[in-house]
């Protein structure tokens, strides 16, 4: 029998305790403690969750074997970076850190230490689930919708950084390449922030995406499309659908509402890849990636459509900027 893994919690915020809530339920964690800067949470997690509330962050890296970063992303880089430089494997919910420099960095230390650095791209379990072994037809447009109704918290991000990173997870990991031209457009509307963002990606094979996130619309709504000549498909990620149809003999198929807990199949995956067991799904190299093309949305929001050399791997890119 594999030795328990012991996990520690850093933040207990919405994600943070709703990873406390998963990996208690694991026979082979063992969790050691939160680290909580926030005194009467810290409290309030302990006394709930009969979870020891550790006063400092060294004290839970003196303890853990994995961390589960679910603090605010301007802290991601630091706590990450301690962790992996003691060997500490470290699961960093999305967006992963601020910049791609500190990405670079993190991707970097995971390989050089030989640790897990996994992020919190739940979609891509939901993908997986939905798919069912079978292929999504990426050799057509596809089409991302990811609404929310107008938010009711104070929020420190953009839509691209917030609702639409998930998105362009999805489309990178399907496709495997780098867009070599994006345009998009934004607006803020209720925040400080962009609350309305519409991006279109093009690929040298000639493949498109397009885009859209917003946290002002009238109700929830997580699609993925694929349309091509012959083909059409739907994935709903709000009610865990799926609807085909084919050109070809006429077919169509769907599924509605499977069941599945995308969180929990993260977690066990997390654990798996610590113990040999698996592959990470979703690394810090692919972050890496996604923190590329948000920024370039970013910069494209101002009215600057932003185009890339063609034919040109992200490898080649990004040796070039390190050196």
């Amino acid at each position: 029998m594999m030795p328990k893994i012991k996990v520690g919690i850093v933040g207990t915020g919405r994600m943070g305790s709703l990873h406390l809530s998963k990996f208690q339920e694991m026979s082979e964690v063992e969790l050691v403690g939160v680290f909580e800067p926030c005194l009467d949470r810290a409290k309030e997690i302990e006394a709930k969750n009969k979870i020891k509330a550790l006063s400092s962050l060294p004290e839970l890296l003196f303890l853990a074997d994995a961390l589960i970063i679910a603090s605010p992303t301007p802290s991601h880089f630091s706590i990450a970076k301690q962790a992996m430089e003691l060997g500490c494997h470290v699961l960093i919910e999305k967006p992963f850190c601020e910049t791609h420099e500190e990405a670079i960095l993190l991707e970097n230390l995971a390989l050089k230490n030989r640790v897990v650095c996994q992020v919190g791209f739940l979609e891509r379990f939901r993908l997986e689930a939905l798919l069912g072994g079978n292929p999504f037809p990426i050799d057509s447009t596809l089409d991302s919708q990811r609404l929310s109704p107008v938010v009711g918290r104070e929020v420190a991000v953009d839509v691209i950084s917030d609702l639409m990173i998930h998105d362009i997870d999805l489309i990178l990991s399907l496709i495997q390449e780098d867009p070599i031209a994006v345009q998009a457009e934004g607006f803020s509307v209720v925040t400080d922030y962009l609350d309305f963002v519409k991006a279109r990606l093009e690929f040298s094979s000639g493949r498109s995406a397009t885009l859209t996130a917003s946290r002002v619309a009238s109700k929830m709504v997580r699609t993925l499309q694929a349309v091509s000549g012959n083909y059409f498909c739907e994935l709903d990620f709000v009610s865990n659908s799926k609807f085909i149809a084919s050109k070809l003999g006429n077919h169509s198929s769907s599924i509605h509402g499977l069941a599945f807990d995308a969180l929990q199949a993260q977690s066990s995956n997390f654990i798996a890849a610590i113990q040999g067991r698996a592959f990470s799904k979703v690394t810090a190299k692919d972050s890496v990636r996604v923190i590329s093309v948000v920024n370039k949305i970013k910069v494209a929001t101002t009215g600057s459509p932003v185009f890339f050399p063609p034919n040109t791997a992200f490898e080649s890119l990004r040796t070039v900027r390190e050196n």
